[in-house]
């Protein structure tokens, strides 16, 4: 995805960190999606930009961390808030620089949206005056031509197929171009179909953090083996530790007699 990075960012305290952590930050600014989600594992994100895992994982705990040198103070400075338990983040100012474009460059974009479409019709009217007949080259090729054109409707008629299943269809020219340089073969094609199944089930879609199209199907080998954390289970222990220590603070710190000199923790029964 292509990111334009806003000026300000060299005024900012990030700019103080070391070059590694310098380097993380703007690799997740480029892998973000649209919305600015980073719906990746740490371990897909250190094999994604080639730094260690443990150097990713110390620079986005920084990145949670408050700044008080930070230029806005949204969430006291923070630059990234997770989104699920496990992994996946979201970067907090994102969508206000992504939008964040002046009136001089918009400007400067119609400008030369206007000049490209007179150059473009300057040369269709030239080809126009100058076209002249010539006799059709015999096609040697026809069965080549044939076959390549049924593979490549069989591609996207698999594609769609999954594509249409996608909750948040945005993006659909990039997902197609990461979906025909990742399946190629019919093993991959199950992959893809078990990794969305394990997707549209998380608990990441089920609170309503969608990825884009062009962003899940760029890492959905991340999903094919995907498992929910376990919750804890509770032991009797735990819980009659947890009760006991409510029903202490209800009653102003005793119970039973519990004068506060019980080291224990256990109840007091008299």
């Amino acid at each position: 995805m292509f990111v334009k990075v806003h000026e300000q960012i060299f005024n900012s305290s990030i700019m103080e960190e070391d070059l590694e952590t310098r380097y993380i930050w703007f690799c997740l600014l480029t892998l973000a999606d649209r919305e600015g989600f980073v719906d990746m594992t740490i371990a897909a994100i250190a094999r994604r930009i080639n730094i260690d895992e443990q150097a990713v994982n110390d620079a986005i705990d920084k990145f949670m961390q408050p700044d008080p040198s930070s230029r806005t103070a949204t969430q006291e400075g923070r630059r990234l808030e997770k989104i699920r338990e496990s992994f996946g983040w979201k970067i907090i100012n994102y969508i206000h620089y992504r939008d964040l474009r002046s009136e001089e460059n918009r400007r400067d974009y119609m400008r030369n949206y206007m000049k490209d479409r007179r150059d473009v019709n300057k040369k269709v009217n030239t080809n126009v005056n100058c076209k002249q007949s010539k006799p059709p080259l015999a096609n040697t090729d026809t069965d080549t031509d044939t076959d390549t054109d049924t593979d490549t409707k069989r591609v996207v008629q698999k594609f769609n197929k999954i594509w249409e299943q996608y909750p948040k269809r945005q993006g659909k020219k990039a997902a197609q171009r990461h979906y025909k340089a990742s399946v190629k073969s019919e093993r991959d094609y199950s992959d893809i179909q078990k990794a969305l199944e394990n997707y549209l089930k998380s608990a990441t879609v089920k609170k309503g953090f969608i990825q884009n199209g062009s962003t899940w199907f760029n890492n959905w080998r991340d999903w094919i083996d995907y498992r929910e954390p376990k919750k804890k289970i509770e032991t009797t222990e735990e819980r009659d530790r947890r009760m006991y220590e409510e029903m202490k603070h209800k009653l102003g710190g005793q119970i039973n007699g519990d004068d506060g000199n019980n080291q224990t923790g256990e109840p007091i029964v008299r």
